[in-house]
Formats: structure tokens, sequence, C-alpha cells
């Protein structure tokens, strides 16, 4: 899950928020608390320019993962 999650991170640095979205929902398919991959979800989503309600319910879920 970690290489997928570096992978994620630098397709945004690429500004191809897209192909990092994806590497993030197979972060999330390996490991399913993986804060950051869930945190990151929510910043591609957000650069995306998706429904603030996609965004903020993939935020939300983050922080509920670094609570938990």
């Amino acid at each position: 899950a970690t290489s997928w999650n570096h992978k994620g991170v630098t397709f945004m640095r690429m500004s191809r928020p897209l192909d990092a979205l994806a590497c993030w929902d197979r972060v999330l398919e390996l490991d399913v608390r993986h804060a950051g991959a869930a945190r990151n979800r929510g910043a591609a989503l957000q650069r995306l320019g998706r429904p603030k309600e996609e965004v903020l319910g993939a935020f939300t879920h983050a922080l509920e993962l670094d609570d938990g």
C-alpha cells in the first residue's frame, strides 16, 4: 500500500490528480485504515472539482480513520 500511496503523491505533484486518485483508491482497497491515502484522496477530489459533498465525505472519512 505504501508504494501506491507514494505513486499517488508523485502524480499529484505532476498535476495528474485523476491518476493520483486511482492510486489512492488502490491503497484503500489494500488497507482500508490508511488515513493518509484517505486524506490525499480528498485533496485529489478537490483538485478535480468534484462536488463539495464528495470532497467533504472523503476528508471526514480520513478524520475518522485518524481518530480510530
